[in-house]
């Protein structure tokens, strides 16, 4: 038996050795499955080295001796921990598609692992061992305090794994839990073994089980096609996305149009000056917002085709400034808002860069605190940073109209996205606003960032750096 069982740790180890070399020849995936792998691995190793240890020292480990104690309880630990983590592996597995699984892997659940696994290694070293000698040499581990310790904490955690695959049986990968399946099978028959034979199958049973699940393990081929399949989810959702702002857009573009026609239609057939001068004004309205839809569109798609340059020229920030509030409080009409506005003392009166842009940027964002706001505030806040030749322009635009929710933040700046186009049906526009707003201030190697709370309103925050005209430094 002692030979059979020598055997038995060395096929186990010549087949561990092929199976780490497969496993390490690939690049693996940085996940939590990986890293249950890696101590499957580990403690796997120190079953078989252990069981060879004790083989070859047969001699040596006469029952009641010291050495023969720790030599079994470091074997019951390396079990235990292959258990352990083996149970822990299923688990996860059955509650991927559960807010469990989220608790299960948080570094607080794995800190109380290892404090877990610390306690029943101190307990394992102090139980007493019996073990089975032939001739005066040590044979195999038998029925006793140590071995019923390792074996009911085993089958614990194996029912645990049971319950959880049971409980989520119609969810859970039947792909990753076919190991476990084959782990109970496996056990109980060892188990059995043991008890009738004294022989030793504990490293060739842990070492098959944790090569049934390197098949199982996501490998870079899987993640290769997690990401194609992201990818066409995203493909998919932004081609979506296209079609509801086409949707939206045949809206958009009938309403003025619509005004348009209809309207010239009346002053072809109408004698009246007043009421044809009255027509002539909403044509001109109706065909301003329809000229603005168009540029919109024009500019979204130059952006996305790196069309758009820069165009360098000297311009007086002021003026600039002051002409967008002029057009604002026009935009303001009879709602009850106040625009107020705050030029810092040291803004140079002439800057060089691209005006047009930094206009659309701030028309933009005034506009949308406007067009959002039904009472209240609009401030418009222009600070400045001096460093030699160039201004680093701080603009603050902040409301007190409706804001944006916590969760509706991170798609503010998605193109083809109305962001309150399920909830606001009043508020007009194509949803581009903010998408080019962006791709400008990057496009100046800017930066925008925005803070809203929902009922209370909302602050955008632009930098651009300009350059200062050099007479005037």
């Amino acid at each position: 038996m002692t030979i059979a069982n020598i055997c038995i740790a060395l096929c186990s180890l010549a087949f561990y050795i092929f199976l780490v070399g497969i496993y390490f020849s690939k690049k693996n995936m940085d996940n939590i499955e990986n890293k249950i792998y890696k101590q499957l691995l580990v403690w796997n190793f120190f079953i078989i080295f252990i069981e060879l240890l004790m083989m070859f020292l047969a001699k040596q480990l006469h029952s009641g001796s010291l050495f023969t104690q720790i030599m079994n309880a470091l074997l019951y630990i390396a079990c235990n921990c292959w258990y352990f983590f083996i149970s822990y592996y299923i688990v996860l597995i059955c509650f991927e598609n559960n807010n469990i699984y989220k608790k299960l892997s948080s570094k607080k659940f794995i800190y109380g692992i290892i404090f877990f696994l610390l306690v029943i290694s101190v307990i394992q070293l102090f139980l007493p061992t019996n073990i089975i000698e032939e001739n005066n040499a040590f044979l195999a581990i038998t029925i006793g305090p140590s071995y019923i310790f390792s074996n009911v904490l085993d089958v614990i955690f194996i029912i645990i794994a049971i319950i959880s695959y049971f409980t989520n049986r119609k969810t859970a990968n039947k792909k990753k839990t076919f190991p476990f399946k084959i782990l109970v099978i496996f056990g109980i028959i060892i188990e059995v073994i043991s008890l009738m034979f004294p022989v030793t199958l504990i490293p060739l049973f842990a070492t098959l089980t944790s090569y049934l699940m390197y098949h199982t393990i996501e490998n870079p081929d899987v993640e290769m096609i997690t990401r194609l399949t992201l990818a066409k989810t995203e493909a998919e959702k932004a081609s979506n996305a296209k079609s509801d702002f086409l949707s939206s857009m045949s809206h958009e573009l009938r309403t003025p149009l619509n005004a348009i026609v209809g309207l010239s239609q009346m002053i072809e057939v109408n004698d009246n000056v007043e009421e044809m001068h009255t027509d002539s004004r909403d044509i001109i309205v109706a065909s301003q917002k329809l000229l603005e839809l168009v540029d919109g569109i024009l500019e979204i798609n130059n952006l996305d085709s790196n069309e758009v340059e820069l165009t360098e020229e000297e311009y007086n920030p002021y003026d600039l400034f002051n002409g967008l509030v002029e057009k604002m409080n026009l935009r303001i009409g009879d709602k009850s808002i106040k625009l107020v506005t705050n030029y810092t003392n040291d803004l140079p009166q002439l800057l060089i860069g691209d005006k047009e842009k930094i206009k659309n940027i701030l028309n933009n964002l005034l506009t949308n605190a406007i067009k959002y706001t039904d009472s209240g505030i609009v401030k418009f806040d222009v600070n400045c940073m001096i460093n030699r030749d160039k201004c680093n322009l701080i603009i603050t635009v902040s409301d007190t109209g409706r804001g944006i929710s916590e969760d509706r933040l991170e798609n503010l700046f998605t193109k083809f996205n109305r962001l309150e186009s399920d909830k606001d049906s009043d508020i007009e526009g194509t949803g581009l606003g903010l998408a080019i707003t962006k791709s400008l201030v990057e496009l100046m190697n800017g930066k925008i960032t925005v803070n809203s709370v929902l009922g209370e309103g909302s602050t955008f925050v632009v930098n651009i750096t300009q350059k200062i005209k050099n007479d005037l430094i």
